[in-house]
């Protein structure tokens, strides 16, 4: 586990001191990455949770706030299915 001075905290995998594999990103704020890492960033199959009980599922890239998201939209009977990328603050 790693501990961050500014409250949050890591477990999972590390490869040469980088989180790096299947792990879990708690933030000071109450929200939390659950996924893949490489090279110390979210990358790969993930879920963001955010402290008001919403989440994103889906898939992040390289970048540590930028990810892609594939969703269904469900209203008035109808779907829709489509890819959406976010950009995260």
């Amino acid at each position: 586990m790693l501990r961050l001075p500014c409250g949050g905290k890591y477990v999972g995998h590390f490869r040469d001191g980088l989180k790096d594999g299947q792990g879990t990103f708690s933030y000071s704020n109450g929200e939390r990455y659950v996924g893949q890492f490489k090279n110390d960033k979210r990358d790969g199959k993930g879920i963001y949770y955010y402290s008001d009980g919403s989440s994103y599922e889906g898939f992040f890239l390289k970048r540590t706030k930028d990810m892609v998201r594939e969703f269904i939209l469900f209203l008035m009977g109808r779907s829709l299915k489509g890819c959406l990328r976010v950009k995260l603050n």
